[in-house]
């Protein structure tokens, strides 16, 4: 092998090896090629104006300012009222997140618990509503409703007014209700 070869030969390797990495790749979702912030490991606090805010911890938040976006890996949130009781907490695997109106998108094994009323929710894809504080899915994906335990729901297009603890499913799949 000649002496340019030999040179030649590990600058190609790099350049290959660099090319294909998956940092370097760009996810197409994102509003712009670099978020203004990136947290890892971290909690953050999100609040606008008069929003009850909202504690995230996350494995990865991203933070595009100029979107008013985030997005956030495997993380949990918290929820508390002006005094300081806890009133909404869960967890998802990917989200995104209006910073302007703390709404999230949220993706993968999603949990969503009210703790003033004692029920959760569960699923897949679910979205959340700040200011109307509700909970939804879409027509495909399955919810489950679980209340003081007990009483267990599941179906398909799932809206939940949490606000005054109202439920519907465009299409039960199966239930349990418990009277006393």
């Amino acid at each position: 092998m000649s002496r340019l070869g030999k040179v030649l030969l590990p600058i190609l390797l790099l350049l290959v090896a660099c090319s294909f990495s998956s940092e370097e790749i760009l996810d197409s979702s994102r509003p712009a090629e670099h978020p203004d912030m990136e947290l890892i490991k971290s909690r953050y606090l999100f609040s606008q104006g008069e929003i009850l805010p909202l504690v995230i911890v996350a494995d990865k938040i991203e933070i595009y300012k100029d979107y008013d976006k985030a997005y956030i890996t495997n993380g949990s949130f918290q929820q508390y009222d002006s005094d300081g009781s806890l009133l909404f907490s869960g967890y998802f695997e990917m989200a995104e997140i209006e910073t302007a109106t703390n709404d999230l998108e949220m993706e993968g094994k999603v949990k969503v618990t009210n703790h003033r009323d004692n029920f959760t929710i569960e699923g897949e894809n679910l979205h959340w509503n700040n200011s109307e504080k509700i909970v939804s899915g879409d027509e495909e994906t399955l919810v489950t409703l679980i209340k003081d335990e007990h009483d267990i729901l599941e179906g398909l297009g799932f809206t939940g007014d949490l606000e005054t603890s109202t439920f519907e499913f465009l299409k039960m799949e199966r239930g349990h209700l418990h009277y006393d």
